[in-house]
């Protein structure tokens, strides 16, 4: 992260969207970044309008106690 924001309080906030076809690994893919993103102790925020995903965002919540539904 670049340091001048971090002195200035300033977040980077990177927004990332994968589309695709059923079955084209978006859920892999962000299972896999929010594992890398955990190891750079950065945060990561994950929104899904896909009801089949529940199971993913329910595991997510268990982890992190801090995350609502909102």
């Amino acid at each position: 992260m670049n340091d001048k924001l971090v002195k200035k309080g300033k977040r980077l906030v990177l927004a990332i969207i994968p589309f695709g076809i059923p079955g084209s690994g978006k859920s892999t893919f962000l299972q896999t970044l929010t594992k890398v993103v955990g190891n750079l102790n950065w945060s990561i925020a994950s929104v899904s309008s896909d009801g089949v995903r529940k199971e993913l965002i329910d595991k997510m919540l268990k982890k992190d106690p801090s995350l609502t539904r909102d």
